[in-house]
């Protein structure tokens, strides 16, 4: 409620002013009135009608009949402020006195508008009030110029996109007649893929029927290796067993050998030269026998030899085979060929001599041989069998016996050589197979 009573009152004086002033131009602007009058300035004809409003408002108020409209219709202590029309348009009624207060303010409400008359404070006021219309007036104009401007852009913009429209619409009906040839070419082509589906689906199952057929072959063919391979060490078993009587039988001619040596030198003491003579035919006969028994010796030693290439030969193409290491080299009691290029026969013959002292000393080397020899074998089947862990103790244990025997016995250089590339390659292979246990 006091800031509304506040506006009143502010608004109240404005009011005044601003009516006044509007009666002021109007009758300014009209030459015909300020040529009768004589007016010659402004100010002057301002000055003169505010005094001649101020005389109107004192003869109201001073009446006796307005004093309770007086009452009434002026402002608080703090405020000065006085509207003349609507007391002008009230019934004149005698105002009593009413405090020296309020005559006072009546007297400085006549002062202050008397001082404003004259330094044109009214008529300044009244100016920029015109003024700031105008600028009102001119943003007006340049908000309204920009708006037309805006306008005639969107007007532009309009007639740009019907255009690009009209021509979009005939770009579509291009696509249209192009889209309805190309449905036509994928129908086409649909039928083609699909017929390229079945064809391919058939392909497939022929496939895998051929990769199902080639399985089957493969495990055929491994079927195969592996009774080739069995058949093979089959026939090297019974070869190396051969190859054991013969050495067997050496022991038992050296045995001969040596009790028709005894018997022969008996005779010659007892000075029995016939019966020394017959010994000593016997005695020829029995190095006959041996000579053959060496020489089958040999030949089982190189048919022992070829058989082992051969199952060597049908390992390698076997799919084991890809996987494993190369087996290692057999010792010469395998019938391997070492770098002498000499049988087992040569060698044992150098080892032990040809002489009639030395024949029964092939025994011991031997039994050696035929030992590692089993290991060996043994060997070779725990590794078929997936067996690693008694596999590797086989071919160690065979590498133990060939290094006691190279250690045990006065050997060449060439025989220690080859007999040490077979203990290692052995000691190797058993590595190896300790590894694949893990």
């Amino acid at each position: 409620m006091t800031k509304k009573h506040h506006s009143s009152k502010k608004w109240s004086k404005v009011n005044i002013y601003t009516e006044q002033a509007k009666k002021i131009e109007n009758f300014m602007n009209d030459q015909k009135i300020c040529s009768r009058f004589g007016i010659l300035s402004k100010s002057n004809f301002v000055q003169n009608a505010v005094r001649r409003e101020i005389q109107r408002i004192e003869q109201f108020m001073d009446s006796n009949t307005n004093r309770s409209l007086v009452n009434n219709k002026i402002m608080s202590e703090n405020s000065s402020d006085i509207t003349a029309e609507p007391l002008l348009q009230e019934n004149p009624m005698k105002i009593d006195d009413f405090g020296m207060k309020r005559v006072a303010k009546r007297v400085q409400l006549k002062k202050t508008i008397e001082n404003e008359a004259k330094h044109g404070v009214i008529e300044t006021k009244l100016r920029k009030e015109i003024e700031q219309l105008n600028n009102k007036v001119q943003s007006k104009k340049k908000r309204e110029d920009k708006f037309l401007q805006e306008l005639n852009e969107l007007k532009v913009k309009l007639e740009e996109k019907e255009e690009n429209e009209k021509k979009f619409k005939e770009q579509l009906e291009k696509v249209k007649k192009k889209t309805g040839k190309e449905s036509k070419n994928r129908q086409k082509f649909k039928k083609e893929l699909e017929k390229l589906k079945k064809e391919l689906q058939s392909k497939q199952k022929q496939q895998k029927k051929l990769n199902n057929k080639f399985k089957q072959l493969a495990k055929e063919k491994q079927e195969l290796e592996r009774f080739k391979i069995k058949a093979q060490k089959e026939v090297l078993y019974k070869a190396r067993e051969e190859l054991r009587q013969e050495k067997s039988k050496i022991n038992d001619l050296s045995l001969n050998i040596e009790e028709i040596k005894t018997k022969m030198n008996k005779a010659i003491e007892d000075m029995k030269f016939e019966q020394a003579a017959e010994y000593r035919d016997s005695l020829k006969k029995v190095k006959e026998k041996l000579d053959n028994t060496r020489f089958n010796i040999k030949k089982l030693n190189e048919a022992v030899r070829q058989k082992e290439l051969a199952l060597e030969g049908i390992g390698e193409n076997t799919l084991e085979s890809q996987f494993r290491p190369p087996p290692p080299k057999a010792p010469p009691s395998l019938g391997k060929e070492p770098m002498t290029d000499r049988s087992e026969s040569d060698i044992v013959d150098s080892l032990f001599g040809d002489s009639d002292e030395n024949i029964g000393m092939e025994d011991s080397e031997s039994d050696i041989i035929e030992k590692a020899n089993d290991l060996l074998k043994e060997g070779f089947e725990y590794e078929n069998k997936r067996d690693y862990l008694k596999a590797s103790m086989n071919f160690k244990n065979a590498a133990e016996i060939l290094a006691n025997f190279m250690d045990e016995n006065n050997l060449s250089d060439e025989e220690r050589s080859t007999l040490q590339e077979r203990i290692e390659s052995y000691n190797e292979h058993a590595r190896y197979l300790k590894q694949k246990i893990k």
